[in-house]
């Protein structure tokens, strides 16, 4: 099979796939290809290994070979891609995160935390204001920060994910803080970027196998995590925490 796919603002060629599945069909454009994948699928069901994937590209992609379960070849595909456009994203003067993103009263909103805060049952709550589910291309452009839905999810939900790009007007680190909130109540701060900055670096998404992870990679997600300013949200119960969000969100005072 041979399909081109849009991911964010690219258009990938993806060669010799059995199918796609879902999640990508529904992804599938004709459009010029900014570069081409070729899947080698390898190795019977019960394989001990499992199958893999290759990556065959024009530019500097590092090859990854990413085993998954034959049983489910699109989910497999889906999370591989993960790591093949997460490894394309430096060269082109972005960064790819784990965050969701929403829709408030000062604009488009990134929600970068650790996977099971509550990002997504936030953005699920407000399904009317989604932007992202689970999964951020960022990169700055000029004095804006331009971010597109990526479909790089263990449940992936497409009416959660935009269509097409949007602004980044401030980062919230999601914490949940059942904890710290016995009463469930939520609260919201702005914080210096120093301050919050090594907890959401975490949200880069890096390629874990075959892939060289720069300096300069690291310097460009850092750059995008600190262009705008950063709150951080603990989490009580959902509702009281997009209220506590909104709240915040009107005032144009971000200062620690």
């Amino acid at each position: 099979m041979s399909a081109r796919v849009r991911l964010g603002p690219l258009c990938v060629a993806i060669e010799g796939a059995s199918q796609l599945g879902p999640t990508l069909d529904a992804l599938r454009v004709e459009a010029a290809a900014d570069f081409t994948v070729t899947v080698h699928e390898q190795g019977a069901l019960d394989a001990p290994d499992g199958n893999g994937f290759e990556s065959r590209a024009d530019d500097p992609l590092a090859a990854a070979v990413m085993p998954y379960d034959a049983r489910w070849p699109g989910r497999g595909l889906l999370a591989w891609l993960t790591e093949v456009v997460a490894s394309a994203a430096p060269a082109r003067g972005a960064s790819v995160l784990h965050a969701a993103a929403l829709d408030t009263p000062r604009g488009v909103v990134g929600l970068v935390g650790a996977p099971g805060v509550g990002k997504t049952t936030l953005v699920r709550a407000r399904r009317a204001r989604a932007r992202a589910n689970n999964a951020l291309w960022v990169e700055v452009a000029g004095e804006g920060l331009r971010a597109w839905a990526l479909p790089f999810a263990g449940d992936p939900d497409a009416s959660l994910d935009a269509p097409a790009a949007f602004e980044i007007s401030a980062w919230v680190r999601v914490e949940a803080g059942w904890a710290e909130t016995p009463q469930r109540s939520s609260r919201f701060e702005w914080q210096h970027p120093g301050r919050a900055t090594p907890a959401m670096m975490r949200s880069l998404i890096r390629p874990r196998r075959g892939a060289f992870w720069s300096k300069d990679a690291w310097q460009l997600g850092l750059r995008c995590l600190t262009a705008r300013p950063v709150g951080r949200l603990v989490i009580g119960a959902c509702d009281d925490a997009l209220r506590c969000l909104d709240a915040a969100c009107e005032t144009a005072e971000t200062r620690p």
